[in-house]
């Protein structure tokens, strides 16, 4: 009889415990607890970073000629004092992003592009007038509720400045290579080392533009000459491959080509001597 009742205890305990377990794990509840403290850490960032707008936009007064010009472009308005407080707020933003910009990079010009004013984080989107790519850069303007504070993010290095680094690599590669042909080159570095800040050619990804003038007998020395770029890279580059386009024009064609007439497809319509893509895929590249 009591070997009866501690089996029967036993198995109440277990019971028991599974049943707990069931009540905090299959019915969702310990996720549902988490999601609930998300959604409260939310309001409470939002609530406090509410208060913070709320202050900026009571200390301003009115817009500078920059906050003005971009207004005007965008709702048709520049007086302070007719805007509506998001309005106030993304003017107020802007500048923040445009001043964080400006002393990161006081050798750059920036021109206004696009704003998205959200909740806990806005993004500035402008070009680089002073690059001659024009080429995108972003900054976020993200609300850190620890600190009570924002903190400001850019994507420039890694969209831009890396990009340069690699290209001016790549560049003296062509060069060496073959000191005959003229060209220009246009790279995007899709992936760099973030966490320091720097380019390593062996974590480098992207895309590589060839615009080169003819000095091929056809399209096989060319994608000869392409082949040898693609060994290129996978020595100095193992983890990570490119997609490469080659444009190759005539003499007289070339001559005319720039960067900016590049950036306008239409200008290359027909006047190729050939062209051609190609894909680095598990060491090998392949063209079409």
């Amino acid at each position: 009889m009591v070997m009866n009742m501690n089996y029967v205890r036993r198995v109440a305990l277990i019971l028991l415990t599974i049943g707990i377990i069931n009540l905090f794990t299959g019915c969702g509840l310990i996720d549902d607890i988490s999601w609930k403290l998300h959604e409260r850490a939310i309001r409470l960032a939002e609530y406090a970073e509410n208060d913070e707008v709320e202050r900026m936009i009571s200390e301003t007064t009115e817009l500078n000629e920059r906050q003005k010009y971009i207004m005007a472009m965008e709702i048709g308005r520049t007086e302070y004092s007719e805007l509506k407080d998001d309005q106030k707020e993304a003017a107020i933003k802007i500048e923040m992003l445009y001043e964080y910009l400006e002393e990161k990079y006081p050798d750059k010009e920036f021109e206004y592009v696009n704003f998205v004013l959200e909740s806990l984080s806005s993004h500035l989107i402008v070009k680089e007038t002073s690059d001659k790519k024009h080429r995108s850069v972003g900054a976020t303007l993200r609300w850190d509720n620890k600190t009570k504070s924002y903190i400001y993010l850019d994507n420039y290095y890694l969209k831009v400045t890396a990009s340069d680094e690699y290209e001016k690599l790549i560049e003296k590669h062509l060069k060496e290579y073959n000191p005959n042909a003229d060209f220009f080159l246009d790279v995007e570095v899709h992936s760099v080392d973030a966490e320091n800040q720097t380019v390593n050619i062996e974590n480098t990804g992207g895309s590589i533009t060839i615009v080169i003038e003819n000095v091929f007998e056809d399209e096989a020395e060319g994608r000869e000459y392409v082949a040898d770029f693609v060994d290129w890279l996978l020595e100095n580059n193992a983890k990570y491959g490119a997609m490469i386009k080659f444009i190759a024009l005539n003499k007289e064609d070339f001559e005319m080509a720039t960067y900016s007439n590049y950036l306008r497809c239409f200008y290359f319509e027909n006047k190729e001597a050939f062209y051609f893509n190609c894909k680095i895929e598990e060491g090998k590249p392949y063209f079409w």
